[in-house]
């Protein structure tokens, strides 16, 4: 009987704090604690010339900035973000400058995670080039797309 009375106790003592512990995991599951998506940084990576400068995620569209590193001087841009507007411009535009490019898409759900390409052309050269990227975005809970546009920045100066 003496042993059968120490394991009750044993298995009531430490069930209890299985159980609480059970218990607040649990609630920490239900608020989201362990939720990838809070965890998850934004990031926006793409590949040479250009570099993410600013990126941001509407419930509207996307917002995105590019500053251009290469040597040669551009003379077109062209920015596809995949469920997008495409967004195209012909300007001049040099090694340091950056391209902003507003992309209408409706977005669902907290985050975004999409593919996009940028087709450049320098004047000196006969073909297109291409790189792509990817986003990963916190969605804003606003509308922050007025309008589709492109613009070019030189020395804080856009057009």
């Amino acid at each position: 009987m003496r042993r059968g009375q120490a394991a009750t106790e044993f298995l009531m003592t430490y069930g209890w704090a299985v159980l609480m512990t059970l218990v607040a995991m649990g609630a920490l599951a239900y608020f989201g604690i362990f939720s990838p998506r809070t965890f998850m940084p934004d990031n926006c990576d793409v590949g040479v010339p250009f570099g993410c400068f600013e990126y941001l995620a509407y419930q509207d569209g996307i917002a995105l900035s590019l500053r251009y590193g290469g040597l040669d001087m551009l003379d077109r841009v062209n920015i596809s973000v995949e469920g997008c507007t495409s967004m195209q411009k012909s300007a001049s535009l040099q090694s340091g400058d950056v391209v902003r490019a507003y992309m209408t898409c409706p977005q669902s759900g907290d985050r975004v995670k999409a593919n996009f390409n940028v087709i450049y052309h320098a004047p000196d050269h006969a073909l297109d080039q291409q790189t792509d990227g990817r986003i990963i975005l916190l969605i804003q809970k606003n509308n922050g797309i007025a309008s589709p546009k492109i613009e070019f920045c030189h020395d804080s100066a856009c057009s």
